[in-house]
């Protein structure tokens, strides 16, 4: 079984794009499909390998992104 890491919005923004995208930007994109996002119930996430994906494949290398802290099981640490 692989073991994703999911980030809400305000934790992708501050963790994959350094708060160069807010919030409710990314939400937009991923409503209009821009970017991968997953809907559970009301709420929107999205997968942290996707995101560098997205990233990787849209404005090229980057460089390695840092990876958050985890409590082991997928999500994230305090």
């Amino acid at each position: 079984m692989t073991n994703h890491t999911v980030l809400d919005a305000k934790e992708a923004a501050r963790i994959v794009f350094r708060g160069k995208v807010g919030p409710s930007k990314l939400l937009k994109m991923g409503k209009r499909k821009e970017i991968p996002m997953i809907k559970v119930g009301g709420r929107y996430f999205f997968s942290l390998e996707d995101l560098q994906k997205y990233i990787a494949g849209s404005f090229g290398p980057l460089g390695a992104l840092p990876e958050p802290a985890t409590s082991g099981d997928g999500a994230l640490g305090a």
